[in-house]
């Protein structure tokens, strides 16, 4: 079945395959709602990783921008007495 079936469709297979008939999908409405609801889950998933990974980025980016303000800040505390002495 690993083969035959991506990842995300293996649990709907196996219960379309099980033995008993109390076990599987009632009807193919059923089935079809089991299909919808993993498509759901993996935009979801999808969505949210992307909302993760762009807070990380802008995160990442306000740290580089505190970063570079301070040496900044550093030099230009570096250079006053040169500035103050220069007439």
């Amino acid at each position: 079945m690993k083969d035959i079936f991506p990842h995300r469709y293996r649990r709907i297979a196996a219960k379309c395959l099980r033995e008993s008939p109390s076990g599987r999908y009632a009807s193919v409405e059923a089935l079809e709602r089991a299909f919808r609801r993993r498509g759901q889950a993996l935009r979801y998933g999808a969505l949210g990783l992307a909302a993760a990974l762009m807070a990380a980025a802008f995160v990442w980016m306000g740290s580089r921008q505190r970063q570079a303000e301070a040496k900044r800040s550093e030099v230009r505390s570096n250079f006053a007495p040169i500035r103050s002495a220069v007439p």
